[in-house]
């Protein structure tokens, strides 16, 4: 606790070099570029029309409205041309495009790896396997190609821990990737398993399952983040706060915004103002400011830790 107060004090006089880290952002003209996400350093000026997430594997998924979905590096060079109807982000050194009316995988060389398949729809490869569906039935594939889940499913999407979420008849479950049912279908909505545990959704609440099945978390939530950091956002009656992974609240549920804990801390708003607090709710960064200056003394914060850890 010392250790923390010290740097708490710290933070308004010190300031560091950071690593890039780039952040999608846009401009007044509705263009999207990338700024270094703790200068805030201009990397890659405004010049798409659209940017889908942040960068995967060291590549963005960038749409030009004119010529279509194509990638860039973290240098802001066309790597793989605009020219694509749709396109998913790199996963698993590979990325689902569509073009000539076909889906199709390739790789960060832009070298058709399964090419012409015969597919409605594609997700990207996780844990090796990816979601495909046709005539909406859904399984998945292997990166031969091969189906080594049969189309039988309602929807499907990507594995993560070793499951995915599919849909059948009108409800949500898990799946192993050998297709054996992990967690029986009853959910309204079910959403990856992230740190062990999976946000579901039943009569318009939410709670968290483990990979039994079990309800860990009770369903008495109106939205929830995932965990992070072994914490999971909940917002019940229109505030949020956190709870750990046995569903025990480690803050009051009192914020109008929160955002996922980053090496131990999380910005939060409450009152208009922002600040961050610690895994006990303490808070390290008061709850005086504005989101951006709330955001760089959190990661003032982070590093300093960081520093005092390794010394």
């Amino acid at each position: 606790m010392k250790k923390l107060l010290f740097v708490v004090a710290l933070i308004t006089f010190n300031f560091f070099s950071y690593g890039q880290n780039l952040k999608k952002f846009q401009c007044r003209d509705h263009k999207y570029g990338f700024k270094d996400k703790n200068t805030g350093e201009i990397v890659i000026p405004c010049r798409y029309d659209f940017v889908a997430g942040e960068f995967s594997e060291g590549i963005a998924l960038i749409l030009d409205n004119e010529k279509g979905w194509g990638y860039i590096d973290e240098t802001g060079k066309t790597v793989i041309p605009f020219k694509h109807k749709y396109a998913h982000r790199f996963s698993d050194g590979l990325a689902a495009v569509y073009i000539n009316d076909k889906w199709k995988f390739i790789d960060r060389n832009n070298k058709d790896v399964l090419s012409n398949l015969p597919y409605d729809h594609v997700i990207y490869f996780s844990e090796g396997l990816a979601a495909v569906g046709l005539n909406d039935k859904w399984g998945f594939i292997d990166k031969t190609g091969k189906v080594v889940i049969p189309l039988w499913y309602q929807s499907a999407t990507s594995f993560s821990e070793g499951l995915a979420p599919t849909k059948l008849n009108g409800k949500w479950g898990f799946i192993d990737t050998n297709g054996k049912i992990a967690v029986q279908f009853r959910y309204d909505e079910v959403y990856n398993f992230c740190e062990g545990l999976a946000a579901v959704k039943l009569g318009g609440k939410f709670g968290f399952i483990d990979k039994t099945g079990k309800i860990v978390v009770p369903l008495r939530y109106d939205h929830v983040y995932d965990f992070r950091d072994g914490l999971a956002g909940v917002r019940l009656n229109g505030k949020w706060g956190f709870v750990d992974n046995t569903g025990k609240a480690v803050t009051p549920l009192k914020y109008q915004v929160i955002w996922d804990f980053s090496d131990g801390l999380a910005l939060v708003q409450h009152n208009n103002r922002h600040g961050a607090i610690d895994k006990t709710g303490e808070e390290v960064v008061p709850i005086n400011f504005g989101y951006e200056e709330a955001k760089k003394r959190m990661e003032i914060v982070i590093e300093l830790l960081k520093l005092f850890d390794e010394s």
